[in-house]
């Protein structure tokens, strides 16, 4: 998880993520591994419904890490990536099934959280405010239908029949 946390943080440089992902197979693949491997564990454990879950990454699709890490080079990379993700539907659904998980993998969402503190320990949550004895009444809805409802509805109708007296003459 590692890997993935510093592919998806554009703050770690490049060459340092490379380091890591030659490692585990060679960048981009085991980037591309180390996602699957999470798509996995989210569906395993989490009951996560993906549907596009291979056991072994097709070599093709190295670049869609990159493409949702953000570290595509250029503009150019990216519009050419998106342009030939459209011919594969297979990979528009990983895409679109996973986003939010990307999104939540750029935000950090795999750092270690920092550990409490006595300062922050020391925060207390004040008790709710107490509710007045005599809560403001709900405002209802007027009785009876809308008026742009009953004027709208009127106008298809009268749309209908026009159409029904146009056939019926012609």
């Amino acid at each position: 998880m590692t890997l993935l946390d510093r592919a998806y943080d554009r703050k770690v440089p490049l060459d340092d993520v490379k380091a890591l992902a030659n490692e585990a197979g060679g960048y981009p693949i085991a980037v591309l591994q180390a996602r699957y491997a999470l798509k996995r564990v989210l569906r395993s454990q989490y009951n996560v419904q993906f549907t596009e879950v291979p056991d072994q990454p097709n070599l093709d699709w190295g670049p869609l890490p990159l493409y949702e890490c953000g570290r595509m080079d250029g503009t150019n990379e990216e519009k050419s990536f998106e342009t030939w993700m459209l011919s594969d539907l297979s990979l528009c659904k990983d895409i679109a099934e996973f986003s939010s998980f990307a999104i939540a993998l750029r935000g950090g969402a795999l750092k270690a959280k920092p550990k409490a503190t006595a300062s922050s320990e020391a925060i207390t949550i004040p008790p709710p405010a107490p509710t007045p004895a005599n809560p403001p009444a709900q405002a209802q809805a007027p009785a009876g239908p809308n008026k742009a409802v009953l004027i709208g509805g009127v106008v298809v109708v009268a749309v209908i029949l026009a159409v029904i007296a146009a056939m019926m003459s012609g």
